[in-house]
């Protein structure tokens, strides 16, 4: 995995009374970089915050202890419920990639194996060179969740992840936070099963 963050969504969060010193992660205060009336940017040396009025993004800086960096992640949106409440918030995404080593030079393969090319041979009259495939699913409480397969960008290529939970519906946002752990097992999952399919195909 090569960058995960945890976003929530609402209306009007009150990013003027906000104050940085209230956050931390995994016990490091997190310094304030940028401070305007409508955006707060803050940082350590392990994860980012971003608050804008109708969003709050943190993400980690480098993924090594899932379980820790998760838990961290966790601990900064539920001081951020203290300034607006669980239930303005109407919903929560975890956001993760995951990139195939070795890949680049095999991607005309890796679209082989996952799509049938012949249709798209005869509609452009030549083989596809690269494509983005995206994948909806559903496997926990998330109201879905998608996976691309990225081609087309330069370097190897890159499983990019979301889990978007709706809470104008059902479910709360306790809930969908807690759950980031749960979301980062099922992109290791399907990571190292594409790491395997590209592998027993070579």
């Amino acid at each position: 995995m090569t960058a995960f963050n945890l976003v929530m969504t609402g209306e009007n969060f009150p990013v003027s009374s906000v104050r940085v010193d209230d956050f931390s992660f995994r016990h490091r205060p997190l310094k304030e970089m940028v401070r305007v009336p409508i955006a707060i940017q803050a940082e350590n040396e392990l994860a980012t915050m971003q608050i804008l009025s109708e969003r709050f993004d943190v993400a980690v800086k480098k993924p090594d202890d899932l379980d820790k960096q998760s838990e961290g992640l966790v601990q900064l949106a539920t001081t951020f419920f203290d300034y607006v409440g669980r239930r303005t918030i109407t919903a929560v995404g975890h956001n993760a990639q995951w990139l195939l080593p070795g890949s680049e030079s095999r991607k005309s393969e890796i679209l082989r194996l996952l799509a049938n090319q012949a249709p798209a041979e005869t509609m452009l009259g030549t083989n596809p060179i690269t494509a983005d495939l995206a994948y909806s699913f559903k496997r926990g409480n998330e109201s879905i969740a998608r996976v691309t397969v990225s081609t087309s960008n330069p370097g190897d290529v890159v499983l990019d992840f979301n889990f978007h939970f709706d809470l104008s519906a059902h479910g709360s946002a306790v809930e969908a936070v807690d759950q980031l752990r749960d979301s980062l097992r099922i992109v290791e999952e399907i990571g190292h099963n594409m790491e395997a399919l590209v592998k027993v195909s070579a």
